[in-house]
């Protein structure tokens, strides 16, 4: 066999491994988020607000001293046969809310294919589709910025298995997609700058011009967040244009940036005709003053950026992000006092246009304990890459450049930490173990034949959609508002036990006497965000 067979051989063998350990490292992935799927046994009251709107009917308001068949509650969160692919009723829905609607769109697809169903497993197919194009563009993302196959393969695993991003595709709601617009966005971007450098103005730079104006649309139509990743893009491209392209006349530059400046705005009025109730969430819509107010409050700018710097921290690496970096700068400085290599300017655009995000996120996101991990989550590989590069260009250079010594100390230090975050920290979010057991108990208390009542408060009827899971379990329900007058049907008093579903409030344990009368005895179940479940039985 000659030389040259062999190098041929050999050649195709590495290429082959190039394809093959990537696709084998995503069916892995799929397959542990089927397993956390499997682990979900509850929602988000939000994930239940996915399915309204995506597949609402009549529409359900919560009558006061009616029973009601949970039939009709059930209703409002499928797709009724014969009733599917109705996209302008999602978007009149949506326009009622504060949100676009290309996320509710792609569910209400999956719903419609699947009519009369009510199941997770709707939305996280939606999730899953975009974990399976967020691998592919950070794939093609870090080849972009040229890093070495093994710190590829590297990253995507540690970004793949790690906590947060099992948490993003856990969520049913459209941060998951926008995770794929942002990286999509941040390629793009990369790309352009590539075709700059080269001097390129051709065929393939109005395709990237197509497909950015193409993101920018969907992005936009997927969470208004978008537009502040793209204004860190936009900045990083602006400064690439001004300063960092000297071979071109700076009136050409400036042409170029006014160029660029005017695809942006107008891919993104192009979403107005589609969906006009855009300019009335962000300039009108209640989360859109909140957010206007939040930003332009500098009094709690300390409290937000540490909430969500903290956040980082513990939830991406662990709570040792400030070890990581002390130790980072340290390689780095022996390096470059060394002559080593810089720091790779792409590698910086992305860390910019990841940080405004962050900064701008985190001056007008909600203050929600460990669920606003979800603002943020579309950035985290985008701050996640940089560390992890960083740490394994600093250990190439003090093993004298072994790939091998460096990816597996890396991977040790992520992985022990994705370890204990999928154990005994418990960082993967949104999966509700403990509403199994409430699940099971009304499910015992409906084979029991034992009424269930829901003593709502007059000002937040909305909050009944908290207790869907546990509804739904029974053939009808009977919703009681707290602050009026509590009446009493044959129903209540010829059953020897009741379940109430009591709302946090004033008026909680006057109602809950009403209904239990003098012959029951009131005993707590459990307690879940603003509801407390009661047994009320007959009294030994």
């Amino acid at each position: 066999m000659t030389d040259r067979v062999r190098d041929t051989r050999r050649t195709k063998g590495r290429q082959a491994v190039a394809i093959i350990a990537p696709v084998c490292l995503l069916c892995a992935q799929l397959l542990l988020l089927l397993f956390f799927g499997l682990q979900k046994k509850g929602f988000h009251e939000d994930e239940y607000y996915s399915y309204y709107s995506s597949n609402r009917s009549a529409g359900f308001s919560v009558p006061d001293g009616t029973w009601v068949d949970t039939s009709d509650l059930l209703r409002e969160l499928v797709v009724e046969p014969g009733e599917g692919f109705r996209y302008g009723l999602v978007h009149r829905v949506q326009s009622w809310d504060v949100h676009p609607p290309l996320f509710y769109d792609l569910l209400h697809t999956v719903c419609s294919l699947t009519p009369g169903v009510f199941s997770k497993w709707q939305g996280l197919t939606v999730n899953l589709i975009a974990f399976v194009l967020c691998y592919i563009l950070l794939w093609l993302l870090t080849g972009q910025l040229s890093l070495p196959w093994p710190l590829r393969l590297l990253f995507q695993a540690i970004w793949g298995f790690h906590p947060m991003t099992i948490s993003c595709v856990m969520f049913l709601r459209m941060y998951m997609w926008l995770t794929v617009w942002v990286l999509a966005c941040a390629l793009l971007h990369l790309r352009l700058m590539s075709q700059d450098e080269a001097g390129r103005d051709g065929y393939l730079r109005k395709r990237l011009w197509i497909a950015l104006c193409a993101v920018n649309f969907l992005g936009f139509l997927t969470h208004y967040y978008y537009v502040l990743f793209l204004a860190g893009c936009a900045i990083g491209y602006g400064l690439h244009l001004l300063f960092f392209r000297r071979q071109n006349p700076m009136s050409g530059r400036l042409r170029m940036l006014i160029h660029y400046g005017g695809i942006t705005l107008l891919s993104l009025l192009a979403t107005v005709p589609v969906y006009p109730s855009s300019i009335v969430h962000i300039l009108r819509g209640y989360r859109g003053r909140e957010a206007a107010s939040s930003f332009f409050d500098l009094s709690n700018l300390g409290l937000r950026t540490g909430f969500f710097l903290g956040l980082l921290n513990d939830g991406l690496f662990g709570g040792f992000l400030w070890l990581i970096l002390a130790v980072i700068a340290v390689l780095w400085i022996l390096s470059l006092l060394s002559g080593g290599k810089k720091h790779s300017p792409p590698l910086l655009y992305l860390m910019l246009a990841a940080g405004v995000y962050f900064l701008l996120v985190s001056r007008t996101a909600l203050l929600l304990g460990d669920t606003s991990h979800r603002y943020e989550m579309p950035v985290y590989p985008l701050l996640l890459l940089p560390v992890v590069a960083g740490l394994w260009q600093g250990i190439m250079f003090i093993s004298g450049h072994r790939k091998v010594i460096a990816t597996a100390m890396v991977g040790t230090v992520f992985g022990l930490l994705i370890v204990a975050g999928l154990s005994f920290r418990h960082q993967v979010l949104f999966l509700y173990p403990e509403a199994a057991a409430r699940l099971e108990q009304a499910r015992e208390a409906a084979a029991q034949n034992i009424p269930a009542v829901v003593l709502y408060r007059q000002a937040t009827p909305d909050h009944v959609w908290y207790l869907t899971q546990e509804l739904l379990a029974y053939p009808a329900v009977l919703f009681q508002c707290e602050d009026a007058d509590i009446s009493t049907g044959p129903e209540l008093r010829q059953a020897d036990a009741l379940i109430a579903y009591a709302a946090d409030g004033e008026r909680r344990e006057a109602a809950l006497q009403a209904i239990a009368g003098t012959g029951r005895q009131i005993t707590p179940l459990w307690a879940y965000q603003l509801w407390t479940a009661y047994e009320l039985e007959p009294a030994d």
